[in-house]
């Protein structure tokens, strides 16, 4: 399991200006480069929390219809994980 340090990509050449030397010489642009470093550290956790949400939102809409309307979309109620994760880029039903 990753840490929340590790999900961020310090230490991994994460493309965070920040991570660049020379970058910090020059105090005009200092400020928009923090910002620009935190924005894509945090879209680094985020991007994974938003699929897992659309993932859940996904499983209880199709849990929430009964069995004959399952029938007419062609799965099972207990094949709703792994239809959903199929259909969202083969990630794991189990996540």
């Amino acid at each position: 399991m990753k840490t929340l340090i590790e999900m961020a990509g310090f230490g991994r050449g994460n493309p965070c200006p920040l991570d660049r030397g020379s970058a910090l010489l020059d105090l005009n642009t200092w400020p928009s480069l923090v910002i620009e470093c935190v924005k894509t550290r945090a879209l680094r956790i985020i991007g994974p929390v938003r699929r897992w949400r659309n993932r859940r939102r996904a499983i209880r809409t199709l849990e929430a219809l009964n069995d004959h309307y399952l029938m007419d979309l062609g799965i099972e109620r207990s094949d709703i994980p792994f239809f959903v994760a199929y259909t969202q880029n083969n990630c794991d039903p189990q996540k």
